[in-house]
């Protein structure tokens, strides 16, 4: 018997929105960790009371909120299936104050005595990490399990279908409870335990039956007209709908490849992934500045690396080698040598493995901290590649891969980067899935890239970078 309107959950919240409260839970716990930080700087520095410190130093909150709020994105306490297990949010968080703690380090040897006060750092990565603790566990048993977990039907049962079921479990952990499939058409039957409960017909019947708050639309090419007709009644009922691709997007990072409409990268990817005159000539700046940056550093660090790279398997050095770059240009990459040399002597290409036996010992320590990667900051300046943008692939490979997976040139429109979306979140690709995966980030990260997505790229390379987890 179906029941009643007033009886389907209003509760349960979309991505964006848990995303939201996740943000908005973390800046109070910075905010308030600083008052308390300010608060026992105040007692262990002087007598003139709080309020005359909170008024001499609110400068603070506009630097320590941030930076925390940057280290929990790192960490990546914002992927929801991290954010909804305990087990996974706790180390991440860990890692947040760790990483905290290494700036303070930094600020405590290395700033001028007298130039900055020391004890506001230490009070403030206690305060904060107990304070986000608190909350992140509130939001796992009680928000998590409790009032906003969404129930929902996925309308189709092929194989886009599936596919964002396993998405879901895959990264939203807990975030959904999939009531069923309601089969819109002539298609396979459902896999994964799930059942059918309804057909195109009675939609509005399953969501009523089923009290889902949301539907999932997995039905590729056109709607049938039955099927529009009860997808418009359910959303004038108050029903939410999204496509599994645009949800596959949110809870990912990445865009399904093999699962997109005919029209998608003229409808949704061209006018997202161009920049106008202004963002290209602000890009290129920060690429200039960045790039001599990295070359500065690259001249103090080369004393010191080259000798151990010679010393272990003689030279060169600098290792040469050619890539693809935007439009399909050829250009010329530079790193530090990280294998033997001859690791191709036969002339045929060969993907780099995890852990691939023509590494060297001082090349596995370049490769995980990265430093492998800094001669490339003579291509950034240049012009050749950015500081953000999809890693450089051998002419080899992309004539392979362009042939195998869909919409793989489309990586080619804009420069490749010193490091990207795909490299902080997936790293090396030893075979075509591999490509395949890091494309959907790539793909991501070109349609939605911004300053702000840029700089927690980098902000996360520099993670990975002093937590030696680059392969």
């Amino acid at each position: 018997m179906a029941v009643s309107q007033s009886r389907l959950p209003r509760w349960g919240l979309q991505i964006s929105e848990r995303r939201v409260i996740l943000l908005a839970g973390d800046l109070l716990a910075a905010a308030l960790a600083t008052a308390l930080a300010l608060w026992l700087w105040s007692i262990s520095a002087a007598d003139r009371g709080y309020q005359y410190y909170l008024q001499q130093n609110i400068t603070w909150f506009a630097v320590l909120i941030p930076l925390w709020l940057l280290l929990v994105y790192n960490s990546g306490l914002y992927e929801l299936r991290r954010a909804a297990a305990t087990a996974r949010m706790l180390p991440a968080l860990l890692g947040s104050a760790g990483m905290a703690l290494v700036l303070y380090l930094g600020v405590f040897f290395f700033a001028p005595r007298g130039l900055l006060p020391r004890l506001v750092f230490v009070y403030f990565i206690g305060g904060a990490f107990t304070m986000d603790l608190l909350w992140r566990l509130a939001y796992i048993n009680v928000l998590v399990r409790g009032l906003f977990r969404r129930r929902a039907l996925v309308v189709g049962a092929g194989p886009l279908a599936r596919m964002i079921v396993d998405a879901l479990d895959e990264f939203s952990e807990q975030q959904y409870d999939i009531a069923g499939f309601v089969d819109a058409g002539p298609s396979a039957p459902s896999a994964g335990g799930l059942p059918v409960v309804g057909s195109a017909a009675g939609l509005w019947a399953a969501v009523q039956q089923n009290d889902a708050a949301e539907l999932i639309l997995a039905v590729p090419g056109e709607l049938p007209p039955v099927l529009f007709r009860e997808l418009l009644r359910c959303q004038e009922n108050g029903i939410d709908i999204v496509r599994a691709q645009v949800l596959y997007e949110q809870i990912s990072a990445q865009v399904p490849v093999r699962h997109l409409p005919p029209d998608w990268v003229m409808t949704s990817f061209v006018d997202a992934a161009r920049l106008n005159n202004l963002a290209r000539t602000v890009r290129r700046v920060a690429d200039v500045l960045g790039a001599l940056l990295g070359l500065t550093l690259l001249a103090v660090l080369l004393p010191v690396l080259a000798p151990g790279i010679y010393l272990e398997s003689g030279s060169p050095i600098i290792f040469r080698q050619v890539r693809i770059g935007q439009g399909g240009r050829l250009f010329t990459i530079f790193k530090f040598r990280t294998m033997r040399v001859g690791a191709e002597s036969d002339g045929a290409p060969r993907w780099a493995e995890l852990r691939d036996p023509r590494v060297t010992r001082v090349g596995r320590f370049l490769r995980r901290t990265r430093l492998d990667e800094f001669p490339q900051f003579w291509n950034v300046l240049r012009g050749e590649m950015a500081l953000v943008g999809p890693r450089p692939e051998r002419p080899e490979f992309v004539a392979e891969l362009e042939q195998q997976i869909p919409l793989y040139r489309l990586r080619l429109r804009v420069k490749p980067g010193l490091t990207g979306w795909a490299q902080i979140n997936f790293g090396y690709g030893a075979s075509v899935a591999d490509s395949e995966k890091k494309l959907q980030y790539d793909l991501y990260y070109i349609k939605q890239r911004g300053p702000l997505l840029d700089l927690v790229i980098l902000f996360r390379t520099f993670g990975v970078m002093l937590g030696f987890r680059g392969r």
